[in-house]
């Protein structure tokens, strides 16, 4: 039964996070590259920079986006082709700031050395909307993963202390059933001594 309640309240904490991660919100910005603000598009995300570094780089492999260098906080993914955003071949830059309960996601594009794409050329990076679901959807489900590990710790940790409690209250149990067997044992004999006494008490009288 302790189980159930157990499993019951992992789920609804599980379901009461998810709901609070789903949020994204999407915009126009600039970053700084090779020491000049660009032109970007950021998101920002109620998951932990920490789990969100980790999406965002597996996402892009998933894509053809491999082996980023990094340079001041920002990789680098240069002369590649991104399906999702141009059949050309281009510079990504991704830059990933955040909290312990937030994080950003932001993209600058370069056709190739300092050339990058300004916002009002071709609507490149409204097609980052699509990206931003994607990494989106990955990143709730390694969030909720992330909690389901973390919460399951805290389960394991307390059935052990359980167990161990279980196990005491057993060993306790025994203790005082072999006490009181001994008890019983010595009042048994304690009697059947009180009686020898008397008889040799009786006996001593006579004797006088």
């Amino acid at each position: 039964m302790k189980k159930s309640f157990l499993f019951i309240g992992f789920t609804m904490v599980l379901f009461l996070l998810s709901s609070q991660i789903y949020a994204q919100t999407i915009k126009n910005d600039n970053v700084k590259i090779l020491k000049e603000k660009r032109d970007a598009i950021s998101a920002e995300f109620n998951i932990p920079k920490s789990i969100m570094e980790n999406v965002v780089v597996e996402y892009l492999a998933e894509e053809g986006l491999k082996k980023p260098s990094k340079k001041k906080g920002i990789l680098m993914y240069e002369k590649i082709t991104f399906g999702k955003i141009s059949s050309e071949v281009m510079d990504y830059y991704v830059k990933i700031d955040g909290k312990k309960q937030k994080s950003k996601v932001t993209f600058a594009v370069s056709k190739g050395y300092e050339n990058f794409i300004s916002h009002s050329e071709g609507g490149i990076y409204s097609k980052f909307t699509s990206v931003f679901n994607s990494i989106d959807q990955k990143a709730k489900k390694a969030y909720i993963a992330e909690q389901s590990k973390t919460q399951q710790k805290v389960i394991d940790k307390t059935q052990k202390k359980y167990d161990k409690l279980v196990k005491e209250e057993k060993s306790l149990q025994k203790s005082k059933e072999n006490i009181e067997n001994k008890l019983k044992k010595n009042e048994k004999n304690a009697q059947g001594l009180k009686k020898v006494l008397e008889d040799e008490q009786k006996k001593l009288k006579n004797i006088k």
